[in-house]
């Protein structure tokens, strides 16, 4: 019988990269937490700005600064993983920041016997309060099924980086995040995939716990995102049981949208059709047929007006 300790030291995992004006809200953060059993493992990939004096201001003996030459967020998040010595491992961007009980609720979980907690987070926008009306307050999860793996990979990734707290022996079992360079826009939900193959001990909090600061300006790269989810796809897809009948519609729609955006229209159409007759969700099915109409737009826009 696995022994409870019931003050487990903590590890917080903060990758950063010219982030000197967010950084200290993050720090704070983890300062002000109720729960004080932890240790804070900042990975600077060599910022050029003033990153080094921040984290130089704040004096606390639990924070560990360390550098990471190698411009990689799964490769950073890893070296500060094996450089921590907690029981559970805390993830939290540079940008976003928690609540104060972040932590205290998440230990209590964890240590009810689950392996894995995530959560809600406020969603921050970076515009004048006076527009904020217009869009969503929070970055919504959703409590998963019993099959964790089937949940996530037929219904999309649930789960927010900043909101997860997991065991380490769970990491090492996946032997963490890959340390590949086209996954950099899904490396995250690669790593929840591989460790919902290994348990069904994930637990969702239902309050909101934390914020994270919208990147409005951010962009995909579409050629990436083709790589990374036809990666996915071939990588577990053979998990999906054959008399399920249900393929992940989400990723076909998503492969459908960056394959139009390339203009390989061909590869758009397969991708929208192999959604539309094998999901069961409303959303990409939308999705899906709206690429097709725009798909077909351009065609005929081609043929009658281009010559």
């Amino acid at each position: 019988m696995n022994k409870i300790i019931l003050n487990p030291l903590v590890s917080v995992i903060i990758p950063t990269l010219n982030r000197a004006h967010t950084l200290p809200r993050a720090i704070n953060s983890i300062l002000d937490q109720t729960y004080t059993n932890w240790e804070l493992i900042i990975i600077d990939n060599y910022s050029s700005d003033n990153t080094d004096e921040i984290v130089s201001t704040f004096k606390d003996n639990r924070i560990n600064y360390l550098k990471n030459p190698i411009r990689h967020l799964s490769i950073s998040r890893n070296i500060g993983i094996r450089a921590s010595k907690g029981l559970y491992i805390a993830l939290l961007d540079s940008d976003d920041w928690w609540l104060p009980t972040k932590l205290e609720f998440s230990i209590k979980e964890l240590n009810k016997g689950y392996q894995f907690i995530y959560h809600d987070l406020f969603r921050i926008y970076p515009q004048p309060k006076l527009f904020n009306f217009l869009f969503f307050k929070k970055l919504k999860t959703r409590s998963l099924k019993k099959d964790v793996f089937l949940d996530l990979f037929l219904n999309s990734n649930a789960i927010n980086v900043s909101s997860v707290v997991f065991t380490r022996v769970l990491f090492n079992k996946v032997n963490g995040f890959q340390e590949i360079t086209f996954l950099r826009n899904c490396e995250d939900y690669d790593c929840w995939l591989r460790m919902a193959l290994q348990t069904n001990k994930f637990k969702r909090i239902k309050e909101c716990l934390g914020n994270y600061e919208m990147a409005l300006d951010s962009m995909s790269n579409d050629k990436l995102r083709i790589i990374a989810f036809e990666y996915l796809l071939s990588t577990y897809i053979k998990y999906l049981p054959s008399y399920l009948g249900r393929e992940p519609g989400h990723i076909y729609s998503s492969l459908a949208i960056s394959y139009m955006r390339v203009n390989n229209f061909k590869k758009a159409l397969l991708y929208s059709r192999k959604c539309i007759f094998s999901s069961s969700n409303l959303l990409p099915k939308v999705k899906s047929i709206s690429v097709v109409i725009i798909v077909l737009i351009k065609f005929l826009f081609r043929q009658f007006f281009i010559k």
